[in-house]
């Protein structure tokens, strides 16, 4: 037996310590490998994948009377492309673009000579979020499931109220604000306006013609005129922070004085007669009766803007 210093001595074996020869053939898992490598298509890569196209944003869609369309066609009016309003920077989004186009006559303009288009823009400050809001999404979804569709309803407060008015018009879609327009058109005309309400209408008012702000002009004008304002020296102060009522007040004033020097002017020196019924000829009347005469052909203010 070799002793430990002395090194181990191979005698023909090969050695346990010694790297086993490579081998000539490949194995039978290889020659399997290499076959399926050969069969398998290389699978495509991310660059050559093409992205899906885009939804169809196109819509075709009339001006159309909302509710007048029965619980079918509202439903089918909310489904389709989506568009997005912009006030400034404040998006309104997911809005029914074929709905809007129905109802609004200004956004129907706008995309069907913008057809690819999903967005519409307004000016920062022009309209309010919630005004727009209460139009094109709550309303519409109200309004789009049940039987029958119903105007745009109060919003359950003075300032809101005239928001919607304001963005009705500027939408084009008067035609679903008529009774409340003509709510608040009868209650200026009957009331005495708080200086909140005056200076809300005079905020929300729109540069062409718009009723409630014209009746609310013809009232303040009246009520002065007539002496009717319980304190004057407040309304004038009042006044001074609303330059525009004023001076359409002292429009309205003048108008009132060059008509009521008119009719004096067609009186004066007139002689009163009324044609006897019986004989047919002419016959004078009591001061009274012209005064009645005059009183009966009293004409309401036109519009003066």
């Amino acid at each position: 037996m070799a002793s430990r210093n002395e090194p181990y001595i191979s005698h023909g074996g090969a050695s346990v310590f010694e790297s086993a020869p490579a081998a000539s053939v490949k194995s039978s898992a290889d020659t399997t490998a290499v076959a399926l490598a050969a069969t398998v298509k290389p699978t495509a890569t991310s660059t050559s994948i093409k992205p899906k196209p885009k939804s169809d944003v196109v819509v075709h869609q009339k001006l159309d009377n909302w509710m007048l369309m029965i619980r079918q066609e509202r439903i089918a009016m909310m489904k389709g492309p989506k568009i997005t309003i912009y006030i400034g920077t404040v998006a309104i989004s997911n809005i029914p673009k074929r709905a809007a186009m129905a109802v609004s006559k200004t956004l129907n303009h706008f995309f069907t000579d913008n057809r690819q288009s999903s967005r519409f823009d307004f000016e920062a400050g022009l309209l309010t979020q919630k005004a727009v809001r209460a139009l094109l999404v709550h309303w519409l979804q109200e309004t789009s499931d049940i039987f029958e569709a119903h105007e745009v309803p109060l919003q359950g407060s003075f300032t809101r109220d005239m928001a919607v008015l304001r963005a009705a018009r500027y939408l084009g879609m008067e035609p679903y604000t008529k009774s409340m327009l003509n709510y608040y058109t009868n209650y200026m005309r009957t009331t005495v306006p708080t200086p909140r309400e005056i200076g809300c209408v005079e905020a929300m008012r729109t540069p062409w013609k718009d009723p409630v702000w014209t009746a609310l002009i013809n009232r303040l004008a009246r009520l002065r005129h007539t002496g009717q304002i319980e304190d004057p020296e407040k309304f004038s102060r009042l006044l001074i922070k609303h330059p525009d009522v004023a001076y359409y007040m002292d429009r309205t004033d003048e108008y009132l004085k060059n008509r009521a020097a008119e009719k004096r002017q067609r009186y004066q020196g007139y002689v009163p007669q009324k044609c006897d019924s019986t004989t047919g000829q002419a016959e004078e009347i009591t001061p009274m009766e012209a005064v009645m005469m005059w009183v009966r052909s009293f004409e309401p203010i036109p519009p003066l803007f």
